[in-house]
């Protein structure tokens, strides 16, 4: 779905660089809240039931356990995530169908 570069990790917390260029599936963390800052692009963010068009300035906080989902539109969409603890690959959850039912 795309790249990213961690800018920044301690014990509690990290600073991660996104660039998504395409659709993710939807998918969860049972251990991590983040809180995107959208940095360059727009597009949409699902979190639960809720869909947000966002771009540049937009602060979105997701809690640990919510399914979401990041659509960028015209382009990849570039931000700034926050994850408290820090961000770890191994807490992804992937819900594929969640947006299907």
């Amino acid at each position: 779905c795309g790249r990213y570069k961690v800018l920044y990790a301690s014990d509690n917390v990290s600073y991660t660089l996104f660039v998504i260029e395409r659709i993710t599936t939807p998918h969860l963390h049972e251990k991590t809240k983040e809180v995107y800052d959208i940095l360059r692009g727009s597009g949409i963010i699902r979190i639960g039931q809720e869909s947000e068009e966002v771009g540049p300035g937009d602060r979105i906080v997701i809690p640990r356990g919510m399914v979401h989902q990041i659509i960028p539109q015209d382009g990849p969409l570039r931000m700034r995530v926050l994850a408290e603890p820090i961000f770890d690959s191994s807490d992804v959850i992937e819900r594929p169908d969640y947006y299907n039912s």
